[in-house]
């Protein structure tokens, strides 16, 4: 019996997703708010981590209040193709399954949204994110 990957599971997930962004967009509003305000709060945000960006729809308006950098990681290669077309830079990574593509204390700010119930190893991944994330 083949065993399927967490991560494998959300790409298929993804890769077919038939709904639009648009769609997507319009059903996360409430939840878009709320993080928009918790974002505007904080002060140093120039460089930004949104993991599980998908076509990077929500992530684009980090830039919006004051963002200088924002980096998208999915597991999809079809949402990232978008996602590149919006954010500074993207990476395919399976979150929880293998460590962040990125050096130490990179990012001001990570948003990780919607992805934890995606994540197979959480220990893994929130240290992989303290890893990553700036001092203070």
């Amino acid at each position: 019996m083949k065993t399927t990957k967490p991560s494998e599971i959300n790409k298929e997930a993804f890769d077919e997703i038939s709904l639009s962004e648009q769609w997507y967009y319009k059903q996360q509003l409430p939840r878009i708010e709320i993080l928009m305000e918790i974002f505007k709060s904080i002060e140093n945000k120039e460089i930004v981590a949104d993991i599980g960006c998908f076509t990077g729809i929500i992530s684009q308006e980090y830039f919006k209040l004051g963002a200088k950098i924002v980096e998208g990681f999915d597991v999809s290669e079809k949402v990232l193709e978008k996602a590149s077309k919006r954010l500074t830079k993207i990476y395919k990574w399976k979150a929880g399954e293998e460590a962040c593509p990125v050096e130490n204390e990179r990012y001001d700010v990570i948003i990780a949204s919607e992805i934890i119930e995606h994540v197979f190893d959480t220990d893994f991944f929130i240290e992989e994110m303290k890893r990553v994330l700036k001092p203070n």
